[in-house]
């Protein structure tokens, strides 16, 4: 049995293999935990967040059975203990394992990061799902490592468990006929109908997906990510590097020979995850949004997939095609009980707060800036 931390890239680089194999024996980890992830994301932005720390477990032959994908990040005077990804992209995080070694996987981690005590403040889960297998590992050790579990966030979820025929007349009578209209509308004013892709022209629908975000963001607070250099190398990557049993899609939706619509989404094992969406704003017809998405979620059907992840936030428009959610937490390990009693004042006290930093935009955005940095 060993341990072994890693902290360099081409130690990082060299455990893709085993990485990549338990990734495909865990069936509830998702695109953001395979290698390619968050290898692409640590060498094109995390490298510049915070100090690699990868804990790999192996047994007795010394093969790894688990990996923390950690890092040590910077907040203030504080060291935090987190995933290596970062949650402003990363819907959701996890630990890769094998769970027939979960019980001594996490035993080895939590002892390994209590002799590493001295580098960090605190540790940082964020984003981990309910129906993890981390889950409840995780939930063993709040009682003897000073820890505190928060709710973070729903994710809609639409179980697959029947046909698209039988599905599509339960949907709610107006957003059926708020596609239809859509249609309709198109018809008339282009004289043709819409033309759904997904499997083809992924550069040139990338590229229109990043005009159209950047286009959409100019009457809103802040900008389009994807005009920051770094995370626009990363979401490149994405496109032809993923995982063994995951790709990128990019689908989009033409008229008369013009792209309208794109969605870039991933087909993660038997799932579809639903992620950056967006369209011309200079055509105001319908609901080009909700028309492409119900392309998606049909196409889902025909292709025999179990569940399409509308990912984290509640929507109206996700809610409307969702049967199920998921719940993500965070999931906070201290040094002492005192530093545990801090925090908890700390989160009760921004939950208070909240209602009135709703109402005012300025105060919303201090308030989001600093729950991200002043945990």
């Amino acid at each position: 049995m060993s341990v072994k931390i890693i902290n360099d890239l081409a130690s990082f680089k060299s455990i893709q293999e085993d990485w990549d194999r338990l990734y495909e024996l865990n069936e509830h980890l998702t695109v953001f935990s395979s290698w390619h992830w968050n290898y692409n994301w640590y060498e094109t932005i995390g490298k510049n967040e915070g100090e690699l720390f990868l804990v790999v477990v192996s047994n007795k032959e010394g093969l790894p059975v688990g990996i923390a994908p950690l890092s040590l990040k910077k907040r203030g005077r504080k060291s935090v203990l987190s995933f290596l990804n970062d949650d402003y992209v990363a819907d959701y995080s996890d630990f890769i394992f094998d769970n027939t070694f979960a019980d001594y996987f996490f035993n080895e981690l939590f002892a390994t990061l209590n002799e590493h005590k001295k580098m960090w403040s605190q540790i940082e889960l964020s984003r981990v799902r309910n129906d993890s297998l981390s889950f409840e590992q995780l939930e063993k050790y709040l009682g003897k490592s000073n820890g505190v579990s928060s709710f973070i966030c729903h994710a809609p979820v639409l179980k697959i468990e029947e046909d698209w025929e039988s599905f599509f007349p339960k949907l709610s009578k107006k957003l059926r006929q708020e596609l239809r209209t859509t249609k309709n509308k198109i018809k008339k004013e282009f004289n043709c109908e819409p033309v759904f892709i997904d499997h083809d022209q992924k550069e040139d629908l990338y590229k229109s997906l990043v005009k159209f975000h950047v286009s959409r963001q100019e009457n809103k607070v802040g900008t389009s990510f994807f005009l920051e250099e770094e995370l626009s190398s990363f979401y490149k990557r994405l496109i032809d590097d993923l995982s063994p049993v995951s790709e990128t899609n990019i689908s989009g939706i033409i008229i008369d020979d013009k792209v309208v619509s794109v969605v870039m989404g991933f087909k993660d094992r038997d799932h579809f995850r639903y992620w950056i969406p967006s369209f011309d704003s200079a055509i105001r017809i319908g609901s080009l949004g909700k028309l492409h998405l119900s392309y998606l979620v049909e196409s889902s059907f025909l292709n025999e997939m179990k569940g399409f992840d509308l990912m984290i936030g509640v929507e109206n428009y996700k809610l409307k095609w969702a049967n199920e959610s998921v719940d993500c937490f965070q999931f906070n390990y201290f040094k002492r009980p005192m530093d545990r009693l801090l925090f908890e004042t700390k989160n009760d006290l921004k939950e208070k707060v909240k209602p009135m930093v709703k109402q005012n935009k300025i105060l919303n955005s201090l308030y989001r800036k600093l729950s991200k940095h002043g945990s």
